[in-house]
């Protein structure tokens, strides 16, 4: 190969690899871009506003992708179940969490279950039960212990048998 032809292909190839290096990118109407970043680098796709924020990163990862979401507000939405299978699962709430169903909700936890409140822990339902199936119950109160009932049955062996259903006192 002659000198003349050696520079053009040593050209062209760090044109191409500046071309590999260089993310691509596609420009939406409404000011959205799409950014893939170069394999060289981190195999990544970027979804930015219009204002250069984030809204979407999928990074792939060695074991798997990493998927990163943000935006003002966030919806989900399915038809059919909707399931996270996770070692660990974790909600941060600035201001509050609402968790509302059209049925029953279960909490079943194969460890204990704490529940913590800086104030109140309010309680309500049609008819209640604490049980214990092993072991004893502990009422504990800095203050007084207050039950008040029409009647407050002490040491009485009846078993408790709610007379409606939650479902049933919900259609009432």
């Amino acid at each position: 190969m002659n000198q003349s032809m050696t520079k053009n292909v040593d050209a062209l190839l760090a044109d191409v690899e500046h071309i590999q290096a260089e993310p691509q990118r596609h420009h939406f109407d409404n000011g959205f871009m799409v950014e893939l970043d170069a394999p060289q680098r981190r195999d990544e796709i970027r979804i930015v506003a219009p204002n250069g924020r984030l809204c979407l990163k999928i990074q792939m990862e060695p074991d798997g992708p990493r998927i990163e979401v943000a935006g003002e507000d966030l919806h989900v939405r399915a038809q059919g179940d909707l399931h996270f299978d996770c070692a660990r699962f974790e909600v941060n709430a600035s201001a509050e969490v609402a968790l509302r169903s059209g049925g029953d909700v279960i909490h079943e936890a194969r460890g204990d279950l704490n529940l913590n409140a800086a104030g109140h822990l309010k309680s309500t339902a049609f008819a209640q039960e604490i049980r214990a199936t092993r072991g004893d119950v502990h009422v504990l109160a800095n203050d007084d212990v207050r039950l008040d009932g029409e009647t407050v049955n002490l040491n009485n062996p009846k078993v408790y048998r709610p007379s409606a259903s939650a479902s049933d006192v919900l259609k009432s």
